[in-house]
């Protein structure tokens, strides 16, 4: 139903929920997407632990990254728990130049622990 309205309200809903195939099934279809909503859908559902890798990981394929996936991005490096993850799936994507960049730039960002996921 979230989908056929593209209903915001009921999207949250859904990401607060308790993850299962359905929630996993609709982030992907969100990501086969390119359009802000889906994209911002993506970014909600990583605030759900049992979705945020499949999110991150979604987010991070998306060629070239808009700016307000960039921001978020930016946002969980500076989180000791997914800078490592968000790093690495950014380099895998093609995206490691930009997070060299990020990395001059933004003292927030974990810059250990993103470069170490660069070295792998």
């Amino acid at each position: 139903m979230a989908q056929v309205n593209e209903d915001a309200a009921l999207y949250d809903l859904l990401w607060k929920m308790r993850a299962d195939y359905h929630s996993q099934v609709e982030l992907e279809r969100l990501a086969g997407l390119s359009s802000p909503f889906a994209q911002q859908q993506i970014m909600a559902a990583a605030r759900n632990p049992s979705l945020k890798r499949q999110a991150i990981t979604e987010l991070a394929q998306i060629t070239p990254l808009p700016n307000e996936v960039k921001t978020f991005l930016v946002t969980r490096m500076t989180k000791v728990e997914d800078a490592s993850f968000v790093a690495s799936q950014l380099a895998q994507n093609g995206h490691s130049g930009w997070v060299r960049d990020v990395l001059s730039t933004n003292s927030q960002v974990k810059a250990s622990l993103v470069l170490q996921a660069l070295s792998n």
